[in-house]
C-alpha cells in the first residue's frame, strides 16, 4: 500500500529548525529578562510586573515606581522573542 503524505506534513528539517527557534526564543526573554531587572532599582520578581522592565518613562504604578532603565533592552526581546516563537509555529 502506497503511503500517502500531505504536503503541510512537517520534515526532520522544518522540526529542528523549530526547536531551534523555540529554544532561542525562551533563552532571548529570559536573558534580557535578567539583564533588565539587574538594572532596574530596587526590582522585585515577586513584586513587580515583567511589564514593568519595558516601560520607557519614570512614573508611579500603583504604590510601585516604574524605573527600566534598560527598556529598550526588554523591548527588542519582546519583538524578537515573538517573531521567533511564530516563525517556530509556521
Amino acid at each position: 500500500m502506497p503511503e500517502i503524505r500531505s504536503e503541510a506534513s512537517a520534515t526532520p528539517g522544518s522540526t529542528a529548525r523549530a526547536a531551534i527557534c523555540w529554544i532561542l526564543a525562551s533563552m532571548v526573554y529570559l536573558l534580557a529578562e535578567a539583564l533588565a531587572a539587574s538594572a532596574f532599582p530596587h526590582y522585585s520578581y515577586a513584586m513587580n510586573d515583567i511589564s514593568g522592565l519595558g516601560v520607557p518613562d519614570v512614573e508611579m504604578l500603583g504604590d510601585r515606581a516604574i524605573d527600566s532603565t534598560l527598556h529598550v533592552v526588554m523591548n527588542i526581546a519582546f519583538l524578537v522573542h515573538g517573531l521567533l516563537f511564530a516563525s517556530a509555529a509556521i
